[in-house]
């Protein structure tokens, strides 16, 4: 059962939270405890990774390929789509479309 929630927090993260737009909802998924490769914590410290590469690429979809589970631990891949339309890592706006594919692990915290 555990198992099974873990796997609906992904899903809900890449399908409902991701594609819709709705970051308001990463405080159902993200843990309080999340820190990102910047040092960032928290859901304010994943929101605002996401929500750079969403300006980015505003119309960026993420299309999972496959989901993982045991205990608290969940393996994602996936794919994101979109079009560079705004600037993205100090690079100007190219509008082409690009295609990155990404495995990892999400560790579940209870």
């Amino acid at each position: 059962m555990e198992t099974e929630l873990n796997k609906k927090a992904v899903r809900t993260l890449y399908e409902h939270i991701l594609n819709t737009r709705k970051f308001d909802d990463l405080e159902k998924v993200v843990s309080p405890d999340y820190l990102n490769a910047q040092g960032d914590k928290g859901i304010d410290g994943f929101a605002k990774s996401v929500m750079v590469f969403a300006h980015a690429f505003p119309d960026a979809t993420w299309t999972i390929k496959e989901i993982i589970a045991e205990g608290n631990k969940v393996f994602v891949k996936h794919k994101v789509e979109g079009t560079h339309r705004g600037v993205f890592q100090n690079i100007a706006p190219t509008q082409k479309h690009i295609e990155g594919r990404r495995d990892g692990y999400l560790q579940i915290k209870s």
